[in-house]
């Protein structure tokens, strides 16, 4: 067995560290072979080496010109052979490895990471035949993804070189021989390469390599030269990766960095040895130095600059850096001065200064100003004395390239203060280049040592004055004075750099922690109401009077939020759940949320107790300090916040007090005032208001509850604030995804999958054009900030290369053909991770429910099967994505709700044109008023559901659906509404799918299907007359029948691929299947109603003219049978939940005439379950509606109507034949592509009854299952009610302390008030004003009772009242 094979039992853990040690050991040895052989080439190897070197290697430097490099570290350009119109390009740059390792990283052609970065670039085959110890044929195939590209064969003799002793060469030659035959399916490209690697001298420890790589490529057949050229940078891709490969930037940096000494890491001998090093520089420092020292210092000294000429710089940008702006007298160019407290000692500080060649700085200059920043150079001079020389390009229109040359001196002053300055300075190092303007520029930083904070960390204020002259007369002055905040950019770089905000404040939380806990531990049992004084114990002070009356006060805010109030507003994600309320009086809203962290409660306190700390803060913040610590639960903090203008800032004083409440913790932050604080101009004082409550679930979650009410304050109107609400309480959302950010990857599991899968589809600002680098994509820039900042996909993205380029291509959620990838897991490439991540998108679209199509997409390639076999949380990470991807997908659900509400629309608008067609003639007058009463009668009913919908909401709210009514659009609104999933309204009876469910049937009941049957009568009569049919009719027909059968197939689809559903009653829901049958049982199911209703419409119109009254007996007898047939079987009564009389009329005899005369007419499949018309009874109604047309042709034809007409009989017995014929072929290619086992559901005989009582009897069903049951007609399972009362009674205080996703509000509202826990009901009934709400629907089509109106009367005349936001 090859040695690279790897055990299938072995762990992928183990998997993973073997491929990376094996390649590192193949690797190392490579490169020491390399090293100690000196064996010369062969004749043929060298004359291979020469002849590439005489083709590509010999051009000059002259001869090319330098190319835009996608790594500024890499050096790229193209040039040209002379009578070659096909271009050389050359790359150059250094490589942070030994040349014997770079030869070894080439020629290793089959390690794991040299397979995946050819397959990464499109590689399909490569084949390697070694000839001897320096050279061999190497054969590849690339598919180079260019549509109707073929793949292009690439055949090279490759030879290895030592030239020198520190100098070798790889050689690519093109080979023709028998060993690799020219194919006829595959174009032989041609491709000559020299690279050539010499060794240079460590750097801090280590190996560099200069790395010159020259190419050149024939991608033969038809490509022009020309986009070869283009094709340049891609070629010398190879450059960019080995340069990555081997990169150890930040450990030399962090030696550069550590060359210079921190005080705290000096014994008492080395700092003696460092004041000695100190004094000889002191010593050493010549007369132009000193003379340098002395001039910056006179030119920022007070006398220049006295402290009272600096103004305030009211700039966006890093607010711990305090800005300054002077202008010296006699000088129109001010000098900027910026100030800031770094977490450092003087020693770090001034290295930072001083060593600007690092490659952190190198690379920082070059992206400076959007990339302006070009040439950086330095030469030390001594020990403290350099020469800096740079080149910006500051992107003005017109305005020339600048040059700076700089010298440094540095100098330690004192034991507390060392200096650094840099003035312009002349050298023939540095000579004026005439295509540059000389700029100059005077810099002093100053760096004083602070005392250490408490943790240990030292602390450095630097303050940095600078004067900038770019040169270029007035005009540029002005210039620099306008943005001369920006020239402060380096402080905060430096302060970026050193920053340990992270560990100041980890520190100080873990401090927190521990002091709660010692608390914890040695504090008595909580008392009921959980707010008792405290005495001090362990390190907590006494709670004061006023303390407790404010915690009081917070969690008094709960109490609006309580039961079923407050309006209900999404945030991103679903991770959280939101509410607005407000109080009557107030204009000024509430918001609440909550949301479930994995984290302690403690560590959540210990977060939101830290409100002012240093990495939390935002682009915003002016200013964030605490004033007072009266003790350990109590501070008074300070903010103030920069808001765009016209806006004043505005700033807040607040106190916060945080107090243990039974198994978790309360948080209060309430608006206060001090003489600390007095209102300051331009600065408007606002107030905040809020609450936390944090409860513990288990040792590792912890639920959120938060409640705010923000007064921006000033003249900003209260509804600015309240429309920002879902920006306030997002907080909750902010601590959940912090602790998530800092989660490991070891200890993730399903909860951390959905948490990260949420976070996956949220919109960031890394992704916006403004920020996200050119080359990326905004799902790539989404990918790249999450996987660098969320600690799980960091790891996850180390381990994994391939994850984040995949779940990229997930996210873009584009159609492409499916790819067929059957690489393992542990070979896994880059390219592969595309293919598979775009083929979620085909699965989407081709399944019913987006876990559906996630299981699909993991089944269809091994790798993410057998990574879903090793990661509990992929898959639950992959539904969350899938289920966001379909929801915001214009394809799937949302299709089919536009296409039939563009359909119900068409329907409308041709139903005008027949009416404007009808009463244009005589003869069908009356059919048009006809036609013109059934559209009224519909748009009636819609305006009913507007009006029941909209009751005791705002007017404007009944106003916008009655336009929405008149103009027709009322169904694409709702669709709208559905496909954005809008929550159901406070105020209204129906969620907005139900209202679309609702708005359809009333449709096709008042509409589609009397419009169909009087158009086909109109059309019969026409015929018999001879009379002329006009398109427009067929058309207007042809619409009915298709969006009445596109409404019905999407009513049964959309019901039976809920996932809700699905769970529920897995009995009878989940009848259609998965994949392209699924979308093949769609389109039958549209064509099975459509042509349904033109049968069943035929049939009727026929026997209209033939014998009404007949019709009449039939439809009457049809009617008697179905309720007999249920009265004999005990199923009379509907489970719909309506109680009374009113039960009796619209439950048990108007809905179930609706739902039968539907069937009748659709053969609607939703309706064949229990309690509607059954399955049995169902599936004989539908076979009976096909034959019916049959028998009506004949009844008409032997009747007097046919007598004389026009109508042949022939053709007639064709039409309705074909119909009924095809809508029977259509029913049983339905019945055998569903899934078999729900085949039974089609010739059931259960009752509603049993069906009801089932749902809380059967074995094995849920809780959710069960509580179904407290929805349905209490007459259905008033033989169980009992038991389930016993039941629900046991279950309730588990399901108040740990609410399941299911115990909502509108469930709880379902439940009689015998069976809820007597205290429950009295929060409850408290919560909603004294009264629960309605849980009957007859109540609430009725209005309820007088004395129950009276009741809610009395309650809106209470000043206390809490009403939703409307």
């Amino acid at each position: 067995m090859d040695e690279l094979e790897v055990d299938a039992d072995l762990s992928e853990d183990l998997v993973h560290l073997t491929d990376d040690d094996l390649d590192a050991k193949e690797l190392r040895s490579k490169a020491l072979q390399i090293k100690r052989d000196r064996s010369p080439c062969t004749p043929d190897e060298q004359a291979v080496v020469a002849a590439v070197e005489s083709t590509i290697g010999s051009l000059p430097s002259s001869a090319f010109k330098e190319l835009a490099s996608p790594d500024p570290d890499v050096l790229m350009s193209l040039g040209f052979v002379e009578g070659s119109k096909i271009g050389v390009c050359r790359a150059e740059t250094t490589v942070d490895a030994a040349a014997e390792e770079c030869v070894a990283h080439n020629i290793l052609k089959e390690t794991r990471a040299a397979m995946k970065r050819f397959s990464s670039l499109g590689g399909r085959e490569t084949t390697v035949i070694p000839l001897t110890d320096h050279s061999f044929l190497y054969q590849t195939l690339v598919d180079h993804g260019i549509p109707g590209f073929v793949p292009r064969e690439y055949v090279s003799h490759v030879v290895w070189e030592r030239q020198r002793e520190d100098t070798y060469v790889i050689a690519y030659k093109p080979y023709i021989g028998e060993e690799f035959p020219i194919r006829p399916k595959f174009v032989r490209a041609t491709g000559s390469l020299l690279l050539r690697l010499k060794r240079l001298p460590p750097l801090h420890g280590y190996a560099q390599t200069q790395l010159e790589l020259t190419k050149q490529g024939d991608l033969r057949g038809v490509v022009p030269a020309v986009l070869i050229n283009r094709l340049a940078v891609t070629q010398l891709g190879y450059a960019v990766e080995v340069k990555n490969s081997f990169d150890k930037s930040r450990e030399i940096d962090d030696r550069t960095w550590s060359s210079t000494p921190r005080a705290d890491e000096l014994d008492e001998r080395d700092k003696n040895v460092e004041a000695e090093r100190m004094e000889r520089a002191l010593q050493g420092y010549t007369e132009d130095e000193k003379l340098q020292l002395a001039e910056v210092a006179a030119k920022f000294s007070e006398e220049q600059l006295p402290a009272g000429s600096f103004t305030t710089l009211k700039s966006a940008g890093d607010w711990r850096v305090e800005k300054k702006l002077a202008v010296a007298e006699g000088s129109r160019i001010a000098c900027v001065q910026g100030t800031a407290i770094m977490d450092a000692d003087c020693y770090q500080c001034a290295a930072y200064q001083v060593l600007r060649m690092s490659r952190a700085m190198v690379k920082s200059h070059k992206g400076w100003a959007e990339g302006g920043g070009q040439e950086l150079n330095a030469t030390e001079l001594n020990g403290h004395s350099f020469i800096y020389q740079i080149t910006i390009d500051h992107k003005i229109p017109g305005f020339a390239i600048r040059e700076y040359v700089w010298r440094c001196v540095w100098r330690k002053e004192s034991e507390e203060v060392i200096v650094v300055t840099f003035a312009p300075h002349t050298c023939d190092e540095f000579p004026v280049r005439p295509k540059f303007v000389r700029g100059s520029s005077t810099l002093v930083v100053r760096l004083e040592k602070l005392p250490p904070l408490e943790c240990g960390i030292p602390q450095t204020r630097v303050t940095y004055t600078q004067q900038m002259d770019v040169k270029g007369g007035r005009v540029a002055a002005n210039l620099v004075n306008k943005f001369a905040a920006a020239q402060l950019a380096p402080l905060s770089t430096m302060r970026v750099c050193l920053d340990q905000s992270e560990n100041i404040d980890g520190d100080k939380r873990l401090e927190f922690e521990e002091m709660v806990k010692a608390h914890e531990m040695a504090a008595p049992p909580a008392t009921a109401a959980g707010i008792t004084r405290q005495h001090a114990v362990g390190s907590l002070s006494p709670y004061s009077s006023e303390e407790l009356k404010i915690v009081e006060e917070g969690l008094a805010l709960f109490e609006m939020f309580e039961g079923e109030k407050g309006k209900v507003v999404k945030l991103p994600g679903s991770l959280a759940t939101a509410k607005v309320s407000r109080k009557k009086g107030d204009n000024h809203a509430y918001g609440w949320a909550t949301t479930t962290v994995r984290a302690s409660a403690v560590q959540v306190l210990a977060f939101a107790w830290d409100v002012m700390s240093r990495n939390e803060a935002k682009e915003d913040d002016l200013e964030r300090v605490i004033d007072e610590r009266p003790s350990n639960h109590n501070f008074v903090g300070y903010s103030k916040k920069r808001l765009p203008r016209p806006l004043n800032n505005r700033d807040f004083v607040s106190r916060f007090i945080w107090k243990a409440q039974g198994t978790g913790h309360v948080l209060v932050q309430s608006p206060t005032s001090t003489v600390a604080r007095p209102l300051l101009k331009d600065t408007v004082r606002a107030k905040y208001l809020g609450a936390m409550r944090i409860v513990k679930i288990n040792d590792s979650e912890t639920r959120l509850e938060y409640v705010c009410r923000p007064d921006a304050g000033g003249s900003v109107p209260a509804f600015i604030a309240n429309s920002l609400m879902t920006r306030f309480v997002s907080y909750p959302t902010e601590i959940q995804e912090y602790f998530q950010k800092v989660r490991p990857l070891s200890n993730w599991d399903a909860k951390d999958g959905r948490a990260v899968g949420e976070v996956l589809l949220t919109k960031l600002d890394a992704e916006s054009k403004k920020v996200r680098p050119t080359h990326l994509s905004w799902e790539e820039a989404r990918m790249r900030f999450l996987f660098a900042h969320y600690e799980g996909l960091r790891e996850a993205g180390e381990r994994w290369e391939w994850l984040e380029t995949m779940l990229a291509r997930v996210v873009k959620n584009k159609l492409r053909p499916p790819a067929s990838v059957s690489t393992r897991l542990v070979d896994l490439a880059r390219a592969d991770a595309k293919a598979i991540g775009a083929g979620l998108a085909t699965s989407l679209v081709s399944n019913a429910t987006s876990d559906a199509a996630v299981a699909e997409w993991i089944a269809k390639y091994p790798a993410l099967t057998q990574f879903d076999q090793q990661r509990a949380w992929f898959r639950p990470m992959m539904n969350v994505v899938g289920k966001r991807l379909l929801s915001k997908s214009k394809l799937g659900a949302k299709f089919r709700l536009y296409s039939g509400a563009g359909m119900s629309m068409f329907d409308l608008y041709s139903d005008v044109q027949m009416i404007a067609l009808y009463l244009s003639s005589e003869e069908t007058v009356g059919y048009g008023y006809a036609l013109l009463g059934m559209v009224l009668f519909g748009l009636t009913g819609q305006l009913q559901v507007i009006w029941f919908q909209t009751k005791g909401g705002p007017r404007f709210s009944f106003l916008k659906g009655t336009l929405m009514v008149v103009t027709g659009t009322k169904v694409g609104f709702d669709a709208h509404r559905v496909a954005k999933g809008e929550e159901k309204k406070d105020y209204g009876l129906l969620s907005p799918d139900q209202e679309l469910f609702v708005t359809k049937l009333q449709e096709m009941m008042s509409e589609s299907i009397p419009g169909c049957v009087m158009q086909l009568y109109v059309i019969i009569l026409l015929l018999r007359n001879g009379g002329e049919i006009k398109t427009v009719a067929l058309v207007s027909l042809f619409g009915s029948a298709m969006s009445t059968g596109f409404s019905a197939a999407t009513l049964t689809f959309d019901y039976d691929t809920n996932v809700n559903q699905r769970r529920r009653e897995p009995e009878f829901y989940g009848f259609i299947p998965d994949g392209t049958r699924g979308t093949v049982v769609f389109g039958c199911m549209i064509a099975n109603s459509a042509l349904t209703l033109l049968a069943r419409s035929t049939s009727t119109a026929l026997l209209l003219f033939a014998n009404p009254q007949l019709l009449m007996v039939y439809m009457l007898g049809d009617a008697s049978l179905f309720f007999a047939q249920k009265g004999l079987r005990g199923d009379i009564h509907s489970w719909l939940n309506i109680d009374g009389a009113v039960g009796l009329l619209v439950g048990d005899f108007w809905s179930q005439l609706v739902t039968k005369t539907m069937v009748d007419f659709t053969g609607l499949v939703q309706f064949r379950g229990p309690g509607i018309l059954g399955g049995a009874y169902w599936t004989a109604s539908y076979l009976l509606a096909l034959v019916v047309p049959l028998a009506a042709v004949g009844i008409f034809f032997d009747s007097a109507a046919a007598a004389g007409g026009g109508l042949d009989e022939a053709v007639a017995w064709k039409f309705v034949g074909t119909l009924s014929g095809t809508a029977l072929l259509f029913f049983f290619l339905l019945l055998l592509l569903i899934n078999p086992e729900y085949r039974r559901t089609f010739y059931s005989t259960q009752t509603s009854k049993e069906w009801v009582c089932s749902c809380f009897t059967k074995e094995g069903a849920s809780d959710e299952c069960k509580m179904e049951i407290h929805g349905f007609r209490r007459r259905l399972w008033k033989d169980i009610r009992e038991e389930v009362g016993e039941w629900t009674l046991e279950n309730w205080p588990k399901w108040e302390a740990e609410p399941p996703s299911w115990f909502t509000p509108a469930k709880i509202a379902e439940v009689d008030d015998d069976m809820i826990p007597a205290d429950a009901l009295v929060r409850l009934k408290k919560g909603s004003g004294g009264e629960r709400r309605r849980n009957s629907v007859s109540q609430r089509l009725m209005g309820g009772s007088m004395r129950e109106s009276m009741r809610e009367s009395m309650r809106e005349r209470r000043e206390s009242r809490v009403e939703p936001i409307a």
